[in-house]
């Protein structure tokens, strides 16, 4: 891969079907040896398996549910198996990419929370809308026409049907949105899946500079301590 090959390699040449890099050194080289971690988004059964093949880390979005994870995991696991590994790269590691938000009241936790659920779920829609504007359907390549239909049915929401932003929040399975206890709650369901981090978007469109300050706030007091609670009893049995 180029990345890997700029990082490790003294010079490198690059001559591909998109782009094009005559011979030349890149500095600085990375501290991290025998390079920093790599990762890839895991959002469609390719993407997942490509990802794995390569021996790389996977970044996996909450929006589908954990159903949904939990067959791009299995995915990117069974590729993992075969990739080629270097012997001193920490291993690959498995992170889930969504929508965080956390109050202590639960009645603002739900009312906001839903708020920005519902932003988020349309910010997608138009970031849908927009992508394929203008784009001749006949020309989508075959590796992205699982992409394109999911937009396309994306873009035409909402349907009949669908769960609305504020049952989207009460479910608490597509978005880390709520109370400590709430969150703490989500980040299991995924522990469970086998991710090992959680990437959490805090700064969602209207949230406010506050809410986001609040959000790492209790995740330092509350959640984050939870979670090095539990891993000391596992340590120590």
């Amino acid at each position: 891969m180029c990345c890997r090959a700029l990082w490790t390699e003294e010079e490198i040449a690059y001559n591909g079907t998109y782009y094009k890099i005559p011979r030349r050194e890149v500095l600085p080289k990375p501290v991290q040896r025998p390079h920093p971690p790599l990762w890839s988004a895991c959002g469609s059964d390719e993407t997942a398996r490509q990802t794995g093949s390569l021996g790389m880390g996977g970044l996996f979005g909450g929006e589908g549910g954990p159903d949904r994870v939990r067959e791009l995991m299995a995915l990117y696991r069974e590729a993992l198996r075969t990739a080629p590994r270097s012997g001193s790269a920490a291993p690959p590691r498995a992170a889930l990419m969504t929508a965080g938000y956390c109050h202590e009241d639960p009645h603002v936790a739900a009312e906001r929370g839903s708020e920005l659920v519902g932003w988020y779920i349309e910010q997608q829609r138009e970031r849908a809308r927009l992508v394929w504007r203008d784009y001749d359907p006949a020309t989508v390549p075959p590796d992205y026409q699982g992409y394109y239909a999911r937009d396309q049915r994306l873009a035409a929401g909402p349907h009949p049907g669908e769960p609305t932003p504020r049952e989207v929040r009460d479910r608490g399975e597509q978005f880390c949105v709520g109370t400590p206890t709430e969150c703490i709650r989500f980040i299991e369901l995924y522990e469970a899946l086998g991710i090992e981090e959680m990437i959490l978007l805090c700064a969602v469109g209207p949230a406010a500079h506050e809410e986001v300050i609040n959000t790492v706030r209790l995740f330092g007091e509350q959640v984050i301590p939870h979670f090095r609670a539990k891993e000391k009893r596992v340590a120590v049995n």
